[in-house]
């Protein structure tokens, strides 16, 4: 929050280590989304899922990772992993609408 993501990495990996859970997993995803480091972003959710740890913010910050990487169907899968969920498949849904709103 206060912009000093390198620390939040430190301290994301050293939740992770102490206590895995989806949260940690939330917490480093999103260090390395704002240090624009996508590639240990997406190894970093392939771990999460691996060890069944999913919920909609893991999924915001990799729909926010395939729109940086200019992954339109990576995109649409998180797109469709949020249709039917109650609360979570219109914040899926207005993503995509920005996103063809400004990007075609």
């Amino acid at each position: 929050m206060l912009g000093q993501y390198d620390k939040a990495l430190i301290e994301s990996r050293d939740q992770l280590r102490l206590d895995p859970n989806g949260d940690g997993y939330m917490d480093l995803l999103y260090a390395y989304l704002r240090l624009n480091r996508l590639t240990e972003a997406q190894s970093t959710f392939e771990e999460a899922e691996a060890k069944k740890f999913d919920s909609p913010s893991i999924r915001y910050f990799v729909y926010a990772v395939r729109f940086l990487q200019n992954d339109g169907a990576g995109m649409s899968q998180q797109v469709a992993w949020g249709t039917g969920k109650l609360g979570v498949e219109a914040v899926f849904l207005g993503l995509e609408a920005n996103y063809r709103c400004l990007f075609g």
